[in-house]
């Protein structure tokens, strides 16, 4: 699945860290911007075990929640428990010291939590790779990025390939836009679930 630092033309595929052979996926669909949108948990031996197979929730944070509850954990979701394996354009590289640079507030599992996005990163495209993919004929290509760190999830520019050079102007509009959505306090979440709107 192909986005730009990052949004997905189709999807994002999360993988649990720290589960071993035990691990859940989570397939995230139609995110924008610092909110990740209807979450899909994948099917799998594992998910049957713990009566997950065939969800469909509204959001990331549920899905997460869910896999925490069939677990028995009773500590709240965590972004830093997901991670996606991304591929970059030929020639390009992740530049780490880029990434975390932006402190959000989140409400989750009924809890408050600090995450970290990227926003120095937001108009490089990455590819989203799917477990099948990694596993098989594209393993070794890429490397894991904790999901959280993705953001923002800057909506592809239409007719552009995710790994083709925007031009200059296309850059400043990327960057106006996610400046502006900072500044009305867009990468905070309130406690219902919805975008804060105080600015900070």
């Amino acid at each position: 699945t192909n986005h730009r630092m990052v949004i997905p033309a189709g999807a994002m595929h999360l993988r649990e860290r720290r589960a071993g052979l035990d691990e859940v996926w989570l397939i995230v669909h139609f995110s924008e911007w610092f909110r990740p949108g209807p979450t899909d948990i994948v099917h799998s031996k594992v998910t049957e075990r713990l009566g997950l197979t065939g969800r469909r929730y509204v959001s990331f944070e549920q899905a997460a929640a869910a896999v925490q509850r069939a677990r028995g954990r009773s500590r709240s979701v965590s972004w830093e428990d997901w991670e996606v394996y991304i591929r970059l354009p030929r020639g390009r590289r992740l530049d780490r010291s880029a990434l975390g640079t932006l402190r959000c507030r989140f409400f989750l599992g009924g809890g408050t939590t600090c995450t970290y996005a990227s926003p120095k990163l937001a108009a490089l495209g990455v590819q989203s790779l799917s477990c099948e993919e990694w596993q098989g004929a594209w393993r070794g290509t890429g490397q894991w990025v904790t999901f959280g760190l993705l953001r923002p999830f800057v909506p592809r520019l239409p007719d552009t390939a995710w790994d083709s050079d925007l031009s200059s102007q296309a850059l400043d509009s990327i960057k106006e836009e996610c400046d502006r959505r900072i500044r009305d306090g867009e990468h905070h979440m309130s406690r219902g679930g919805a975008p804060s709107q105080r600015r900070g």
